[in-house]
């Protein structure tokens, strides 16, 4: 018995060494080298691009080739107010030797809006030749009864400003024109080429329709670059919205594609600061974790004193109330007791005048 004993007390010995050691080791295994990530530049400015899909409106919803022109015209405008806010000290004439075309293109009954640049001179949108600057992706198809369309909005690089879960509705008295593609397919399809531009030529961006336009965009380009800063590391997705939130950069950090990977390591995630790339040290992330562990206590110690003092309060209420109610039914009974007494003092002299009304006031005088 001593000699099993003494057996099962060395291997279970081993075996604490063993899960020892295998923290250890564990606990000093380095780290995944992971570094901050280069902050993207936008194509175009992807949310005058929707505006301007939502707002184009024409003579007639089924003028499919008139939309198409006032929309591309819409589209050069954003394009240019994009370049020249990134590229503030450039001639203007050199920002954009060329226009910016649309194309639209239907696939597996789903429709693609295709806005690039043409570099081969061939009419439409040629994969991998010509410059895409942004892609108008219809997701499911379109509910009439609802009236809702479904689509994702991205750009070249593959930033999505819209994903592809995204449902736009509109009210009955605010029909978007670009919905004729659904409506009137017969209609609204086929290749849209432009020979000519009206307004190109030079010093196109100083005068006229597109000066007005280019003027508008600009000013509005402040708030999408806000809205692309602080969610590019969430929605830029190159290889599809649907394969992960993850990639590799050129030039950044290793970006995990497993979601599991993903919630299981969340404290490597937490070290990058989403708007400007920069990693947190460790006593950065202690230190955040100090504060929020401070701030709740904080609060639920401030609940525990509010709790408390009410509680208190209400101590205090009910014994005040319950005290004046006591007293007020001694006074109650000590008034009723006085008025007893002053009722019986005037029957005194019935007792012995009992013939008499009200004793001695009514009673015989003697």
């Amino acid at each position: 018995m001593k000699t099993n004993g003494a057996k099962i007390m060395k291997w279970a010995a081993l075996g604490w060494l063993a899960l020892v050691l295998g923290v250890g080791s564990a606990w000093a295994a380095p780290a995944p080298e992971m570094q901050p990530v280069n902050l993207g530049t936008p194509r175009i400015d992807l949310q005058g691009v929707e505006e301007a899909l939502h707002r184009t409106r024409t003579s007639s919803p089924q003028d499919f080739r008139g939309w198409m022109q006032q929309f591309e015209d819409e589209v050069n405008a954003i394009y240019f107010a994009t370049l020249r806010r990134q590229f503030p000290q450039a001639d203007p004439a050199t920002l954009m030797p060329k226009p910016v075309r649309v194309d639209a293109q239907w696939h597996n009954q789903m429709l693609f809006l295709y806005g690039y640049i043409d570099q081969n001179n061939i009419q439409g949108f040629q994969h991998g030749q010509d410059m895409l600057l942004f892609a108008f992706e219809q997701t499911r198809p379109y509910d009439r009864n609802n009236r809702r369309a479904y689509y994702a909005l991205r750009d070249g690089d593959g930033y999505y400003y819209r994903d592809s879960d995204y449902a736009y509705t509109w009210a009955p008295n605010a029909y978007p024109y670009f919905v004729g593609f659904f409506v009137y397919p017969s209609l609204w399809s086929g290749l849209y080429w432009r020979s000519s531009f009206l307004w190109w030529g030079n010093a196109y961006w100083q005068t006229g329709f597109f000066y007005s336009r280019y003027n508008y965009y600009y000013g509005r380009y402040p708030r999408y670059y806000n809205v692309y800063r602080t969610t590019y590391y969430n929605r830029y997705r190159p290889w599809g919205w649907r394969r992960g939130v993850f990639f590799r950069a050129n030039g950044g950090r290793y970006y995990y594609r497993s979601r599991t990977w993903a919630t299981q390591h969340r404290q490597w995630r937490r070290q990058y600061r989403s708007y400007l790339g920069q990693r947190r040290t460790m006593r950065q992330n202690q230190r955040r974790w100090q504060q929020s562990r401070r701030r709740w206590h904080r609060q639920h110690r401030t609940q525990q004193n509010y709790r408390r003092y009410h509680r208190q309060r209400n101590w205090r209420q009910n014994y005040r109330r319950q005290n004046n109610q006591r007293r007020q039914m001694q006074r109650n009974n000590r008034n009723q007791g006085r008025r007893i007494n002053r009722n019986n003092r005037g029957n005194r002299g019935a007792r012995n005048n009992r013939g008499s009304r009200g004793g001695n006031r009514g009673g015989r005088r003697r």
